[in-house]
């Protein structure tokens, strides 16, 4: 289960200007955390850190990916999960309409939180019962 996930380091996707100021999680806080978790430029480009670009990507177990409408990461979570599609791995993705990065802390924040939750905890329990 993949929660709004960072898969590309290069930050080029649009929804990175789109939504990168004003929705709790920003640009200048992604590019804050890619300088610490991967200071040298040239480990962002390795495969193992930009999955966007992976050249294989076959062979992964199913997947649950849950991006979020505004939410800077949105468009490399939904390009990360059409990727392991792509390579023939069971996805199922969740677009959290009108949410932001996070929601899923926000406990019975709001009616679409509660539902949104309920969903990855009942998606969970299915891959739960496969293994």
């Amino acid at each position: 289960m993949l929660l709004y996930p960072a898969t590309d380091p290069s930050m080029s996707m649009p929804s990175m200007s789109q939504n990168g100021s004003g929705y709790f999680l920003t640009k200048d806080d992604m590019a804050w955390f890619y300088c610490h978790y991967l200071p040298s430029p040239a480990h962002r480009a390795d495969p193992l850190a930009d999955l966007i670009r992976h050249p294989a990507l076959a062979g992964l177990p199913p997947a649950i990916v849950a991006t979020a409408e505004f939410d800077p990461l949105r468009d490399e979570g939904i390009a990360y999960a059409e990727r392991l599609r792509s390579a023939g791995t069971p996805v199922k993705h969740l677009p959290g309409a009108g949410m932001i990065h996070g929601y899923s802390g926000f406990l019975g924040l709001s009616a679409a939180d509660r539902e949104s939750n309920a969903v990855l905890a009942s998606l969970a329990g299915l891959l739960g019962a496969g293994s």
